[in-house]
């Protein structure tokens, strides 16, 4: 690594030789910093590698090469540069009083939280305050130069003329997108005597700040790459080094090569090297176009690209890399192979926009004054036929120009899943998660325009995007309002995807709930205006109960048949469904049930919870069985055809578990015995012809009982589920406000009498993330959501149950059959369970 001596560096001896008071206000600043550059930062960042006084200079020497000819530049303009590479990094050099106001929330910045990337870090507090102050660092810069060096950074001869804020914008633009740049420094600027270029000093440090990295020095976006792979600095420099200090070469004229030359013995830091001269390549393009427009002594002449001499030692690094299809991909994403159906455009488009006003709501309401006006959401579908236009238009937070180029065009990159959005805090949890949802407009298009602007910025950009090109064309220009985003598509291939007006309309009434948002169908052909009207709790009255204070993220509304709870239990033989006509055997004969007259309980048959009974066919005409199996030699087929074609009457008989263990299973021949003393010839008189064999089965019936008590819950066994209600996919299922897909409780041991009308779920715990085309959730989130939906209903009926006995066996059913543990059901109410 090199070291420099003050001095040597050519920008501070042209300083010193020009007899300049720049020169002397730089010594004065240099002592003044260097302590807290050659020692505190190490002390923050025990695990990076060097930010000292040497990093400095070496910036310092960079620019004397990079500048086209540092002869051309005046006094101030070296000064700012000097200035700059010496300040750029002091936002790191943080005492423990900041330290610890960053970790207690008493000093932020950028909008980033801290405990935001605390949670990132998993709890480490060390590794989580380097990064927030790594991220923070150019902007506490700033804040560091105008607060504590104005004094000392003033014009010579005119002392009430400070430059701290221009070197402020240079150190703070070390970090941020090119962009911010253009938009931030001017390309021309005096103080007294004194003209200057700031962007040119900008582009500069930032350049000569990236050249600055070999084995001994590795820069922090590098260093953050490698560190989650377990390499450290010791491993770092043992596997790689840089061997050549003039990276800068001087071809002709005033063009420039930048070229590095080392080894590398480790093939993961060697992929990371070059993504690093990727950026590297980046910043020079960046450079070169950028100061293109500036006058011949601001104007950089770089090569494109490094020229890049680092040998791999041990194995060999090819010049590829994986290279995407755009035409195949886009159409995978674009199409119905994916999503299903074209409509589904539209509610990406939808979900995009209530992700937008979601967001702005949370931002309004966190920095809400009283008396400020309301925020009121809204999106809307306006139709207009004669000018052959659709356009989804909503006042959410708007796009600025790095999210566009960073996020909204680039395919698979998420902004709600990037550090930009989720390092501050927003307690919002976005419907969107993989960055391409926005594709799925291409289903409803081909040609797509989009109008954004972002809600703290002035600045209206407009997107032209066609489904068949990669290029896209971006304007800009101030607007007053328009706020929000603007998807304007093709009507006519709009409405090539719905059957007509209705079906559309149907769509938006069915897929988007309205409870925290104003969905507006406007028609302007028709002149029809129409406000979606789908509140999730828009239904009153006794059967409808609001199960959501049970859940953690989810709202839950359930409508039960009946209010009265006590129809969920049986009290006696007599009150249990059965599939045929029920009889009990006593050991000597058959008695129908409805002759039973109590002289059995149900406790009389009950082990262990359940009630065995046999079920078989009654089988009116044997001939007719007979000539079945001529042609089938498989019983249950034979059974099957034979109830198809007959549809036979069934009988159950009941009968005590020591008869129950030797009762027949499958197809049982005439003449042959059911039980002891009865055969099956003995049921001629119930129907049943007399040369004629049967199908039994058992059946286990689960009933719930406790302690001998005579409340009995029945309970609907796995084998008879898909029989249940509420097992049918007629139930709504939505996340964060958007229909996903219908559903069922199809989960064992339910309660057999349960009977649920309508079930209406919306998913708000940011855990649960539907699947890439939004109409599915994973499996496991998914049971485990009906377990949570069915202990939430079983909850309701606990509490709500007056009698004691009653209320006990609810919950004694539970803690047997349903003790699943759920993230989804609060702890209060899950501990119950145990």
């Amino acid at each position: 690594m090199q070291i420099l001596a003050l001095d040597s560096v050519q920008i501070i001896s042209l300083l010193k030789e020009r007899n300049t008071d720049f020169y002397n206000g730089l010594i004065k600043v240099y002592r003044k910093v260097e302590p807290l550059l050659n020692t505190r930062i190490s002390q923050v960042f025990p695990s990076y590698t060097l930010h000292d006084i040497n990093h400095s200079l070496r910036i310092m020497d960079y620019m004397g090469k990079l500048v086209p000819d540092l002869n051309r530049l005046n006094d101030f303009e070296l000064a700012l540069l000097a200035f700059s590479a010496l300040l750029h990094d002091i936002g790191m050099a943080a005492t423990d009083k900041e330290v610890k106001g960053i970790k207690n929330g008493e000093l932020s910045y950028s909008e980033i939280e801290y405990d935001a990337v605390l949670k990132k870090f998993n709890g480490d507090e060390e590794q989580a305050i380097q990064d927030y102050i790594r991220r923070v660092h150019a902007f506490r810069s700033a804040e560091f130069v105008k607060r504590f060096l104005k004094d000392d950074l003033i014009i010579p001869n005119m002392f009430n003329t400070t430059f701290e804020d221009q070197i402020a914008l240079i150190c703070q633009s070390h970090t941020e997108d090119i962009s911010w740049i253009k938009q931030n420094l001017d390309t021309y600027g005096q103080k007294g005597e004194y003209t200057y270029n700031p962007q040119f000093c900008s582009i500069i440090l930032r350049l000569a700040d990236i050249l600055d990295f070999d084995s001994q020095r590795t820069p922090p976006s590098l260093f953050e790459s490698i560190r989650p792979q377990g390499i450290s600095k010791a491993e770092w420099v043992q596997h790689f080094s840089i061997e050549n200090t003039e990276k800068i070469k001087h071809v002709e004229n005033d063009f420039k090569v930048i070229e590095l030359h080392g080894r590398c013995s480790n093939p993961f830091i060697h992929r990371k090297i070059l993504s690093y001269i990727n950026w590297i390549n980046a910043e020079i393009n960046n450079a070169n176009d950028l100061t293109q427009g500036f006058s011949k002594k601001y104007r950089l002449l770089l090569h494109p690209k490094v020229y890049n001499f680092i040998k791999s030692e041990g194995y060999t690094i090819a010049d590829m890399k994986f290279k995407v299809n755009y035409d195949q991909l886009t159409k995978l994403l674009m199409g119905q192979q994916l999503y299903g159906e074209k409509k589904h455009g539209l509610r990406e488009l939808i979900q995009n926009s209530i992700d937008a006003c979601k967001l702005k709501k949370e931002i309004i309401n966190k920095n809400k004054q009283f008396g400020d006006e309301e925020y009121n959401p809204e999106i809307r579908i306006t139709l207009d036929k004669k000018n052959n236009t659709v356009t989804i238009k909503d006042n959410g937070i708007g796009m600025n120009l790095h999210v566009l180029k960073n996020y909204f065009l680039k395919l698979g990159a998420s902004f709600y899943k990037s550090d930009d959005y989720t390092l501050k805090g927003f307690r919002y949890k976005p419907i969107g998660n993989y960055g391409i949802g926005f594709l799925a407009c291409f289903m409803l298009s081909d040609v797509v325009k989009v109008r954004t602007r972002h809600m703290n910025e002035p600045e209206l950009f407009e997107v032209d995007l066609s489904k068949y090109d990669e290029f896209v064309c971006i304007n800009h220009h101030t607007a007053v309002q328009n706020q929000g985003t603007e998807v304007t598509l093709s009507y006519n291939q709009f409405m090539d995807c719905w059957e007509n007006l209705d079906t559309l309309k149907k769509f938006l009434n069915s897929h988007f709930l309205t409870d925290e948002i104003n969905i507006i169908y406007i028609n302007i052909d028709e002149e029809v205006i129409e406000k979606i009207d789908h509140q999730f709790f828009r239904h009153e009255g006794k059967q409808f109960v609001n199960l959501s204070k049970y859940f953690n993220g989810i709202d839950a509304q359930v409508n039960l048949v009946q209010n009265n709870f006590d129809y969920i239990f049986e009290s006696s033989i007599e009150d249990i469904q059965y599939k045929g006509e029920p009889f009990i055997y006593d050991g000597e004969s058959l008695i129908p049930l409805d002759e039973n007259e109590g002289k059995f309980q149900l406790l009389d048959f009950l082990h262990d919870n359940k009630l065995t009974v046999l079920n078989f066919p009654i089988i009116a005409d044997g001939e007719e069985l007979d000539k079945i199996f001529e042609l089938i030699d498989d019983s249950e087929d034979a059974k099957d055809l034979y109830i198809e074609k007959n549809d036979p009457k069934y009988m159950t008989i009941i009968a005590k578990r020591e008869l129950m263990d030797d009762a027949p299973e499958g197809f049982l021949n005439h003449g042959n015995s059911i039980f002891p003393d009865l055969n099956l010839d003995d049921l001629e008189g119930y129907g049943h012809d007399y040369s004629a064999g049967s199908f039994f089965e058992i059946e286990e019936k689960i009933i719930f009982n406790i302690d001998n008590n005579r409340v009995f819950l029945p309970i609907n066994s796995t084998k008879y589920l898909k029989y249940s209600v509420i097992n049918r996919e007629n139930f709504d299922l939505f996340v964060r406000n958007v229909f996903v897909k219908k559903f069922s409780l199809d989960i064992p041991f339910i309660l057999l009498n349960l009977s649920i009308k309508e079930l209406n779920i919306n998913i708000k715990n940011e855990e649960v993330i539907p699947n890439v085309t939004r109409n599915d959730l994973s499996q496991n989130d998914l049971i485990e959501i009906k377990y949570a939906i069915y202990q939430a209903l079983c909850l309701h009926l606990y509490e709500n149950q007056k009698d004691v006995l009653k209320k006990q066996t609810i919950l004694g059913y539970v803690k047997k059959y349903h003790q699943q543990k759920t993230k989804f059901i609060k702890s209060e109410y899950g501990n119950l369970f145990k």
